[in-house]
């Protein structure tokens, strides 16, 4: 593996722990700072490797895109789905407790399991909310990579450049974005409004921009990461903005600069570490983790439930309370780290043992 890809796994894992305490109900002022560039920071990381050669390539790119993203997000949604019922009997979820605004879940009866599951396949939706709430980000980058490849393909036949068609459709993707939010519009058919599908795609564009000369040699020098360390927390004192379905105009407004900033300071971040303890075990563990993120996203808020459970058992709360989403609300001092050690942990387990049920079954004759 390269020095670059090592550093974009760095990230990628560093990315997808922050987003596990995003959920473990962290400090205020630590979840407005995760809530301000970590969901832009994987669309970053995936238009920065957007290849020129895609423009010419859409078939083998919108291929890969379902095999990587559209295929995963069907098959772990409706596999959540068949054991939806499972999990409510056994109080992982439940009518109890629910989310913060007081939505709780209730027993699918069959019909609600065969719409539920058209609406997986069809528009990437109805995925168990209470257990796959960040199954969003899925959808989001499906459709935005889908809708930045196209549009951007379109914009090379008038531009000189790919740089120059990147930025023509990142730029009516950021407006577009805007004018959603400013008049209050949604696109329909997509699930949430189609905002931060648009969004995504507007992320992707700076990614690709990031990673071409001159841009990625400036990124490596000291002033640049001074700038953005600046530009991010005057974005977060003047709003801690987020990519929240509750976003309003001024998120709108500063995301775009709080998440870049982000991803700078990230990336610079990750490969300082690779630099400096390359072959370390804290190189190979953010490795490990930034190559294993698809199973984080997807078991995480599962994996908080025995970590939930204890907690019940030390505050002597009800434990119906383990259905709360995604982490009992108010947790006591540092219980979040809990959370996040359980969550991470569990989650790698899991995936070791899926990893080796399926060398088995391809193993055997």
């Amino acid at each position: 593996m390269s020095e670059r890809d090592n550093s974009i796994s760095i990230l990628k894992g560093i990315g997808i722990i922050l987003v596990i305490i995003g959920h473990s109900c962290c400090p205020p002022l630590l979840y407005s700072i995760i809530y301000s560039f970590h969901m832009p920071l994987f669309f970053i990381a995936s238009g920065y490797f957007f290849k020129e050669k895609y423009l010419t390539q859409k078939k083998t790119f919108v291929v890969n895109k379902i095999k990587k993203l559209y295929l995963p997000f069907v098959i772990w949604s409706v596999v959540f789905l068949l054991l939806h019922n499972l999990f409510y009997k056994v109080g992982i979820i439940n009518s109890l407790y629910g989310t913060q605004s007081g939505t709780t879940s209730h027993w699918y009866p069959i019909k609600e399991i065969l719409l539920s599951f058209v609406d997986i396949v069809t528009r990437m939706n109805s995925y168990e909310q209470f257990l796959l709430g960040a199954y969003w980000f899925l959808r989001s980058l499906f459709i935005g990579s889908i809708l930045f490849c196209l549009v951007s393909f379109l914009f090379s036949k008038i531009c000189k450049t790919t740089k120059q068609a990147v930025l023509c459709s990142t730029t009516i993707f950021l407006l577009l974005s805007g004018l959603l939010k400013f008049f209050s519009i949604t696109i329909p058919l997509i699930p949430q409004g189609g905002y931060r599908e648009l969004m995504a795609a507007v992320f992707l564009g700076i990614g690709f921009l990031i990673h071409q000369e001159p841009t990625i040699s400036f990124l490596k020098k000291v002033p640049c990461i001074i700038l953005s360390m600046a530009i991010f927390i005057f974005c977060l004192w003047l709003h801690p903005a987020s990519m929240e379905t509750s976003a309003k105009f001024i998120d709108f407004a500063i995301i775009p600069f709080s998440g870049t900033a982000g991803f700078i300071i990230i990336l610079y971040l990750s490969s300082l570490l690779d630099k400096l303890f390359t072959g370390s075990w804290i190189s190979r563990f953010l490795v490990y983790v930034g190559n294993r993120t698809l199973y984080i996203l997807t078991f995480h808020i599962i994996a908080f439930k025995p970590a939930a459970y204890l907690e019940t058992l030390i505050r002597n709360l009800d434990w119906h309370m383990i259905g709360c989403h995604a982490v009992i609300p108010r947790a006591n001092g540092w219980y979040w780290v809990v959370y996040t050690i359980s969550a991470l942990f569990i989650s790698l387990v899991l995936e070791k043992i899926i990893h080796a049920h399926k060398h088995n079954l391809q193993s055997s004759p």
